[in-house]
């Protein structure tokens, strides 16, 4: 068993994607670990969103649990574009393991992310000119990969090029431009090397361990009449869904009041006021979509709120609705709309498209999930699924 833990929810679904395209069973547990019979394991946490403190002290409390279970090798998912507590996850996990060195791989080529001469580029923009500038929770003001992961005095943090090997004790962030390079990499792997990094580096281990791609079915249409619930609550999605096809697909769109927005007097009424319109609106609409239309806010703390607040809307939601397909835009969002519904195992089905998958809740049967990491585009075929739902 291949055993991932990953620091957001989608990273995690991504992850659990690659799986299926090389024809494992996968199971997705939320933030614990427990013996399963499958080929691949993924802890999906939120620590993206936690304090570096908090994200260290659970990831030596996973590695810890981790000495319970069986398994053949441990890959630490992070975040392609250095988002979130890093240095700090992976410390954690050196200074309760016998491994001392780290090959950290966040290069994704095949959706255009590439690290050369030290420098992250995205469709060969520098990352810090790129969209991540204005991420309202770690917007990126630089495009050296080494000053990304940050400083640590403990830990040697090195570049290392295909045509490098790792030798000593450190952090090793290896640098790749095309898929051919991410392999190159991925043969550096020793037993004494943890390995971590974004998806696309996952791919080349599993090639690396002798996996092969399968044929996996990645279209699909949603039953007709199913009630169908779109949570955009990434900064990224607004602009995802063409007014043409949420007019034609009578999708009612339904944001968050401003008054919610900003933490204003009474709230508390508006929000039973903003369920009810939703509640009362699936009676004309099988399909709404929850977004928020206001400005995006560089602040954890607002971040953190409108993501709770949006859980505690979908939790009541769903006590008065029967939702059968749910899409979450966002990992955060994600983490927190399923934590307070208590959904703790997940079991992924299908990869739609890179990092859009869908899944079953072990909680809820009647229910399927699709996640899509907010900083990648909604796929024209879960549109299309959209449009065959209507008719079919």
């Amino acid at each position: 068993m291949i055993v991932v833990i990953a620091d957001d929810f989608t990273g995690a679904a991504e992850i659990a994607g690659l799986g299926l395209q090389y024809g494992l069973k996968v199971t997705m547990e939320l933030d614990m670990v427990r013996e399963s019979d499958t080929d691949l394991l993924i802890i999906a946490t939120d620590t993206r969103s936690m304090s570096s403190e908090k994200a260290y002290e659970k990831m030596r409390e996973l590695k810890k649990e981790l000495m319970s279970i069986e398994y053949d090798w441990l890959f630490k998912k992070t975040d392609s574009v250095f988002r979130g507590h890093i240095l700090s996850e992976l410390k954690a996990l050196l200074d309760i393991n016998l491994k001392k060195k780290v090959l950290l791989v966040t290069s994704n080529p095949a959706l255009g992310r590439k690290i050369v001469d030290g420098k992250y580029y995205i469709n060969n923009t520098l990352l810090n000119k790129t969209g991540f500038a204005d991420d309202p929770e770690y917007p990126i003001e630089s495009a050296d990969v080494v000053g990304l992961l940050g400083v640590n005095g403990d830990i040697p943090i090195k570049l290392l090029s295909t045509d490098e090997n790792i030798e000593e004790y450190g952090i090793y962030i290896g640098e790749a431009g095309t898929l051919g390079d991410l392999k190159k990499l991925a043969s550096k792997v020793t037993k004494d090397i943890l390995t971590a990094g974004a998806s696309g580096f996952f791919g080349a281990l599993l090639e690396l361990h002798g996996y092969c791609k399968v044929n996996v079915k990645t279209n699909f249409s949603f039953e007709k009449e199913k009630k169908f619930l779109i949570v955009q609550g990434s900064a990224y999605s607004k602009k995802d869904i063409s007014s043409e096809i949420l007019k034609r697909e009578n999708i009612f769109i339904s944001n968050m009041p401003k008054e919610i927005f900003y933490n204003k007097e009474k709230s508390e009424e508006i929000f039973e006021n903003w369920l009810h319109e939703i509640i009362d609106k699936y009676k004309s609409h099988n399909k709404v979509l929850l977004g928020i239309d206001q400005p995006v806010v560089r602040d954890k703390k607002v971040s953190r709120r409108l993501r709770e607040i949006f859980a505690d809307l979908i939790v009541e939601l769903f006590n008065k609705v029967s939702i059968s397909e749910m899409i979450i835009d966002g990992g955060a969002t994600a983490y927190s709309i399923v934590s307070k519904l208590n959904y703790r195992k997940f079991y992924p089905m299908m990869q739609i498209a890179a990092g859009v998958i869908r899944m079953k809740v072990e909680e809820n049967p009647d229910l399927c999930i699709t996640l899509k990491p907010g900083s990648y585009t909604l796929p024209e075929s879960l549109l299309t699924s959209l449009e065959r739902s209507k008719i079919n």
